[in-house]
């Protein structure tokens, strides 16, 4: 979770206890006001900051308090602890200018996930992010880094759809940072201001009631964004963010169609006035445009569109990339600046990097936290990636045998003795190399390949029992598809 400070504005002393005991292990800062007037005074305090209210006011009365908060500090988020047993409903939340709000009895469970949501969508709004040509001149929190041409090409893009109005969709596959892209849109464009909100799935279920206060009645409300897909009614005067169109359910394409092609809709609680940018990994407009109400979804969506292309697309970006996660990420873990070996970089322009930059950045924290000197090495890699990047040079020596007296150790000593001499060559020449690990992997292979995958058989050929094998498989990395039984 991230932190951030909570401000608890309400006369009820357990209500501080159990937020403090619910927050407390995350280090999430917690001061307790009972009235709104004594938080505002106590203010400016850390950002982000998550208000909430516990008060006896109606609607109006809440609306008033959060309003007289967000004079001080706009930023501020608004979460309300209901009184009845029953939460706001979307209209009350919009009225109040609240983000979320939970009804009593408190639940621990239910609060982390509704404080974790909002101080993400905080951080989000806070931290201001840059296409490089402007990070020189401004304090930016992170940057999209672009070395490449096509890249460059996508940089230009960026700052003529900014300025457009209208829906905008962004394509890509997982992990070229199409979130990073569309917080980067909403920092440029006129909404700036306002609160930057990414739509994510609610845990009811298509058939659930989609209006709290409606539980348990039979009627039921008109199926709303809002609802299945995250408080979008908190994005008016901002931003909201749709990550994946192609797993919207049906009835969230309906409402999304109707809040892109009726701009004079938005304004209302489940039609919010602000700037919608829908982002999508499949590849295929096909794939896309041919399930019911995202057909024409998408033909809105296409005219202000951007494509950001795949990792293995961008020349050059690589090792700016690796720099700026490592400077990144080294301040974030309060660990020492490290930097790749040249031997690691010419691995790492090899690797297709299915997870594009999202992987990349993964793989840097690993290394920073794992990686023992200041410089990483081939050994500090993932052994996935080793596999995948070796050169024939720098692999395991493969050794083959043919005849069942060839793989008779006791056979041919001198055999034996020429083996272990190319082992310890291997291991002078790499020091990543370990000759134990190596062989017993190496043979583990060979008897499965002998075998066909029969664990069994395989465990009688090298003498151990089965669940020894499997825990060494386990151990030593050995790839599933190669045990086919």
């Amino acid at each position: 979770m991230d932190r951030g400070t909570l401000l608890l504005i309400g006369p009820d002393g357990s209500d501080r206890g159990f937020f403090r005991r619910t927050f407390h292990p995350f280090e999430v800062r917690l001061a307790h006001f009972e009235t709104a007037e004594e938080a505002i005074a106590a203010l400016p305090l850390p950002r982000p900051l998550i208000a909430i209210l516990s008060l006896p006011l109606d609607c109006n009365g809440l609306q008033q308090a959060i309003a007289r908060l967000r004079s001080v500090d706009p930023t501020l988020v608004g979460l309300v602890a209901a009184r009845a047993s029953c939460s706001l409903s979307v209209a009350e939340l919009a009225h109040c200018g609240a983000y979320g709000s939970l009804s009593r009895p408190l639940e621990s469970a239910a609060w982390r996930q509704l404080v974790g949501d909002a101080l993400a969508m905080s951080y989000d709004t806070i931290n201001r992010v840059s296409y490089e040509p402007l990070l020189d001149g401004e304090d930016w929190d992170e940057a999209i880094i672009a070395r490449c041409e096509v890249m460059h090409s996508v940089i230009v893009h960026l700052s003529s759809l900014a300025n457009r109005t209208g829906p905008i969709l962004i394509t890509g596959e997982r992990g070229t940072g199409k979130t990073l892209v569309a917080r980067a849109l909403h920092q440029h464009s006129k909404w700036r201001e306002g609160p930057f909100v990414t739509a994510r799935r609610s845990r009811l279920s298509d058939d659930a009631p989609l209006d709290g206060n409606s539980v348990g009645k039979a009627a039921r409300a008109k199926p709303q964004l809002t609802h299945e897909w995250g408080p979008a009614h908190y994005a008016d005067r901002g931003a909201l963010f749709v990550p994946d169109l192609a797993a919207l359910p049906l009835r969230a394409q309906e409402e999304l169609l109707r809040l892109v092609s009726n701009p004079s809709r938005q304004g209302t609680p489940c039609n919010p006035d602000a700037l919608v940018i829908v982002a999508t990994t499949e590849s295929s407009e096909g794939h896309i445009t041919h399930r019911g109400p995202a057909r024409e979804l998408y033909d809105r969506l296409r005219p202000n569109s951007i494509h950001l292309p795949p990792l293995r697309e961008r020349p050059g970006d690589l090792r700016a990339l690796i720099d700026y996660f490592l400077n990144q990420h080294a301040d974030a873990f309060w660990t020492p600046r490290k930097k790749f070996a040249p031997e690691v970089i010419a691995a790492l322009e090899r690797y297709p990097w299915p997870g594009n930059v999202r992987e990349l950045q993964q793989l840097v924290k690993r290394v920073l936290l794992t990686a023992r000197g200041d410089v990483a090495l081939l050994g500090d890699l993932p052994l996935h990636m080793l596999d995948c990047v070796a050169m024939p040079e720098h692999r395991p020596p493969q050794l083959e045998f043919h005849t069942f007296s060839d793989r008779w150790l006791g056979q041919s000593q001198d055999g034996l003795t020429q083996v272990s001499r190319t082992l310890f060559d291997w291991s002078r020449k790499d020091r990543r190399f370990r000759i134990i690990p190596a062989m017993e992997r190496q043979l583990i292979l060979h008897a499965l390949t002998e075998t066909r995958g029969n664990q069994v058989q395989a465990a009688k050929l090298l003498g151990i029992s089965r669940a020894t094998l499997r825990t060494r498989l386990e151990r030593l990395d050995v790839k599933r598809e190669l045990v086919v039984r």
